[in-house]
C-alpha cells in the first residue's frame, strides 16, 4: 500500500490536477453557505430576501428576521452569481 501511495504522489499529472482543483475551488459544496429554510412569507418569489447577502438578486427590502428563510431564491441566485454572501454575514 505504502509502494502504491509513494507512485501516485510522484506521478506529476496527478499532483498537477489536485494544485488546479485546489486553486479552483473543487471542493465549491463545502465552501456554500447554509441558506437556511423557505419559511419567509416572500420565499420562491425570484428575489433573496436574506439580509445575509448582496447583488442584483437581491429584494430593495431586506428584514433580520428573514435571515436563513429564503433558501430557495438564495441559493439558486447565489449559483448563478447573481448574489454573495455579505463579509459580515453572521
Amino acid at each position: 500500500m505504502i509502494k502504491g501511495v509513494a507512485m501516485y504522489f510522484s506521478n506529476p499529472s496527478f499532483i498537477f490536477v489536485g494544485i488546479a482543483c485546489f486553486l479552483i475551488g473543487g471542493n465549491a459544496t463545502a465552501q456554500a453557505p447554509n441558506f437556511g429554510d423557505d419559511s419567509s412569507t416572500w420565499s420562491q418569489d425570484g428575489q433573496c430576501d436574506d439580509p445575509r447577502f448582496q447583488g442584483t438578486g437581491m429584494a430593495s427590502n431586506t428584514l433580520d428576521e428573514e435571515r436563513f428563510s429564503d433558501a430557495t431564491d438564495c441559493r439558486d441566485l447565489y449559483n448563478l452569481g447573481r448574489i454573495t454572501l455579505r463579509k459580515d454575514a453572521r
